[in-house]
């Protein structure tokens, strides 16, 4: 488990998330908050794959990384109702860097109670963070 300073935007729009994530086992790990408030954790699948380094910088990686969801609800204005998307991929472009330390994965453990998942440092049983994880 790395730590990681990151940036993620939707291709072709303004908006940009910035903070300070995790790597595990390749994939990227960031904190988010809901339309209603909640947070929860999102996960970029492969984003370590998926991303590549950038040239002449140390640790920092950047690339294009396609999420897909399935069973979207979406709001017909025209009909006022929610109808229902079989699948839809987003594309985010997502930039990383590397911090300089690593966790070894002996001293934490994910706890998974359906559905939050729980990163507890072993040696000492205390939580390092509490999320659900979503996609």
């Amino acid at each position: 488990m790395q730590k990681v300073v990151y940036s993620v935007s939707k291709v072709n729009k303004d908006e940009k998330l910035k903070g300070v994530g995790y790597l595990i086992e390749g994939n990227l790990l960031i904190p988010a908050t809901s339309q209603k408030g909640n947070l929860y954790i999102r996960m970029f699948e492969d984003g370590q794959k998926q991303c590549k380094p950038v040239p002449n910088t140390e640790n920092e990686f950047k690339g294009y990384v396609t999420v897909a969801y399935e069973n979207v609800h979406v709001y017909n204005k025209e009909k006022d109702h929610y109808d229902t998307l079989d699948y839809v991929e987003t594309i985010y472009f997502v930039w990383f860097k590397l911090r300089f330390y690593l966790i070894p994965k002996d001293i934490y453990l994910v706890i998974i109670i359906n559905p939050p998942y729980i990163i507890v440092n072993q040696s000492t049983y205390k939580i390092l963070t509490s999320y659900c994880f979503c996609r």
